[in-house]
């Protein structure tokens, strides 16, 4: 399985993979337990996310067999109509204890919050059973999607071995995914695009890595109220994706935004909602805090002004009325926002309002949190006073639950202030840069050293990963939330890690999914090339097989991760075949050709992306670093000691000339070759039409 390195040693468990490893070899069949004519039994009290996990169990037996699993609601008629019963939930647990002998106990304690057992069980009469049950709701569902995943990786996809016996507690109650959606490229990379029906693919796929907690950023900044019919309609749909979120899956959902932005200027208010963007209207005086110009127009408020403050708790009493039902809102102290000579007082200020506004408009108020996304302080001391500050006033000042998202460098200060129990590890940046070209990155020991950190503080509530593409870098999720998950980086090898992912997304083609991320952390073209001629064969004939758990939700359709991965193998190769060129002093020809070629693969993944730099209103490119990541610097390391002591002048020409005529615009070739070169001056934010 996988390549030679590849420990046989589940993500999640070992055991899960010794019973997948017993069913294909099919020598222990006569002992593993069929589900084919199994009846389902659960309490009809349990919540919906449990009833939705049930469902699509039954959903994934129907389309092997033909034929669903009955549901049942009584545990005795259950018993009297089949052999063999799948028992969920700690309460029908409870109920079959009563009347079987060897049943495990299950309490607030064993297995703990959000915990399962998983167990295949022996009942009076030769009937059987497997137990899927938690100390709470969540941990029962999490037992079922468990059971999902374990037919999805045996043979037949309808036995579990006999001898089942998985108990699983998180370390961290929480497990975040902040799914940020600022950036305006191609659907479906960028979440700013997604439809009410990505959302929901978006939040299957995180509920099956066990993600229990997902926050996005729905720009109410660029609404004021009073709000148009489109406006509401976009704020409708965010009502629905969180419902769903609830109702389906069992997340709990955030929403952040800019503490003191509103785009309420009426140049902005005609604006189609596509066509908005603070970057380019955030600054009433026409420029930022850091000396660059922006166009007249405003988002910014001072929340020291009354009129000010007053725009602010419209637009936030706007957004309360139209989805009243995330868990938690909250702010950002910078990037963007932020008011010169503003004391943290000022930023307390607006918790205050908004509580009142959440106790008002709510569904659940006494349940509502309000956050406060630590970023770099706000007030007038130091960024250590300002937290302290903001913090301690925070307490004193607003009811009601609240906690805290922190960068690793605050840890200290937040020890300080023994809140780390309100508190989220905020690793920004090492799941995803942002804002950065999606670009599959493999960088588990850097998220091995943050659950290390964190795993060291037992009173923090949990982590939480960014990610700008959630496509593309879902190896950097399962890893970091399955290590938050059992509160250490996992013992095996990163080709086990990567192939325990695979499996869950296509169990029949895991090897060579898990073989292709594995190539893009090699040092070597061939190996990468290897990898895309068996992801190509695989697409082309159409070959995927069954899907996994988290293959089911992929958008728009399930090879899209395999498309892009080929991609993005492309550009490693073409990156370490110019590296190997200059090291092994071939001839200038092929030289030259490694580097074009690894050019031309990344301006045809910014074309399929179109992440031609980050955009402001009417695509104005506000970032044009455009190369950046390790196959950038492999690149950018090997022209260097290519273009040592030669006159490169005519070979960048004709490179930039051949790149031109495949149709990219040309000042984009020119900075894309040019920060490579060594001929041009990135100006990180800049006014360049691209249409």
């Amino acid at each position: 399985m996988g390549n030679s390195n590849t420990k046989t040693l589940s993500f999640f468990s070992a055991f899960r993979f010794s019973v997948f490893v017993i069913l294909a070899s099919g020598l222990a069949a006569a002992a593993d337990l069929s589900l084919q004519k199994s009846i389902v039994v659960v309490d009809v009290a349990e919540p919906s996310y449990v009833h939705y996990t049930i469902h699509e169990l039954r959903d994934q037996l129907k389309a092997i067999t033909g034929a669903a699993p009955v549901l049942s609601y009584d545990l005795n008629e259950a018993e009297q109509t089949a052999n063999e019963l799948i028992v969920v939930g700690r309460s029908m647990a409870g109920r079959l204890a009563q009347q079987e002998q060897g049943i495990p106990a299950i309490t607030d304690q064993q297995p703990g919050a959000q915990g399962f057992i998983l167990k295949s069980l022996r009942l009076a009469g030769n009937k059987r059973a497997i137990l899927a049950a938690g100390s709470d709701a969540h941990g029962t569902n999490y037992g079922v999607m468990e059971l999902r995943q374990l037919l999805t990786e045996s043979v037949s996809g309808l036995t579990v071995s006999d001898q089942l016996d998985q108990r699983e507690t998180p370390r961290f109650k929480v497990r975040g995914l902040y799914l940020h959606q600022h950036w305006r490229y191609n659907w479906p990379y960028a979440a700013w695009r997604w439809s009410v029906e990505d959302w929901k693919h978006a939040l299957d796929i995180a509920a099956y890595m066990r993600v229990n907690l997902v926050m996005f950023w729905p720009h109410m900044d660029m609404l004021a109220p009073p709000l148009s019919i489109p406006e509401r309609d976009y704020l409708a749909d965010f009502r629905e994706v969180v419902d769903y979120a609830h109702r389906k899956r069992g997340l709990e959902v955030w929403m952040v935004e800019t503490p003191n932005g509103v785009l309420d200027e009426p140049e902005v208010k005609r604006l189609p909602l596509d066509r908005r963007d603070f970057y380019a209207y955030e600054y009433r005086d026409g420029k930022s805090k850091d000396g660059h110009s922006y166009p007249p127009g405003s988002g910014l408020k001072n929340p020291g002004d009354p009129k000010g403050y007053a725009a602010l708790m419209a637009n936030r009493e706007a957004l309360y009325r139209n989805v009243p039902n995330a868990d938690g809102y909250g702010f950002i102290d910078a990037d963007t926002g932020g008011w010169p000579g503003s004391p943290s007082s000022a930023f307390v200020d607006m918790y205050v309002g908004n509580r009142k506004l959440l106790d008002r408009y709510h569904e659940h108020p006494e349940r509502a949190k309000l956050l406060y996304w630590i970023g770099s302080g706000w007030g007038t001391g130091t960024v250590e006073e300002n937290i302290q500050n903001t913090v301690t006033d925070l307490n004193k000042r607003v009811h009601g639950p609240w906690e805290l998202l922190f960068y690793p460098q605050y840890l200290k200060t937040i020890e300080k202030l023994h809140f780390l129990d309100r508190a989220i590890l905020f690793p920004y940046g090492q799941v995803e840069g942002e804002p950065s070209l999606p670009l599959t990155s493999i960088n588990f020991q850097e998220l091995a050293n943050t659950v290390k950190t964190a795993a060291a503080e037992k009173d923090l509530l949990g982590i939480m990963a960014n990610v700008q593409t959630l496509l593309v870098q879902l190896p950097n999720i399962h890893y970091l939330v399955s290590a938050a998950w059992s509160g250490k980086p996992p013992e095996d090898s990163d080709a086990a890690a990567l192939h325990s992912l695979a499996k869950l997304l296509f169990p029949q083609n895991a090897d060579v999914l898990a073989e292709g991320w594995l190539q893009l952390t090699a040092s070597n073209a061939d190996g990468p090339l290897a990898a895309v001629q068996k992801i190509e064969g695989v697409l082309n004939q159409h070959e995927i097989g069954r899907l996994g758990t988290l293959g089911e939700s992929i958008f728009p359709e399930p090879g899209q991760v395999l498309q892009d991965l080929v991609a993005i193998l492309k550009i490693h190769a073409s990156a370490e075949r110019a590296r190997e060129k200059v090291a092994a002093g071939a001839p200038s020809s092929e030289v030259e050709q490694a580097f074009a070629a690894y050019f031309d693969e990344m301006l045809a993944w910014q074309k399929q992306c179109d992440f031609f730099g980050t955009y402001a209103v009417n695509k104005q490119v506000i970032f044009d670093n455009f190369i950046y990541g390790r196959d950038a610097e492999t690149v950018k390391a090997a022209w260097k000691q290519y273009a040592s002591g030669r006159a490169t002048q005519k070979t960048e020409s004709e490179i930039v000339s051949m790149l031109s005529g495949k149709g990219y615009t040309g000042w984009i070739v020119t900075s894309v070759t040019g920060q490579v070169f060594g001929t041009y001056e990135m100006k990180g934010e800049a006014n360049m039409e691209l249409r």
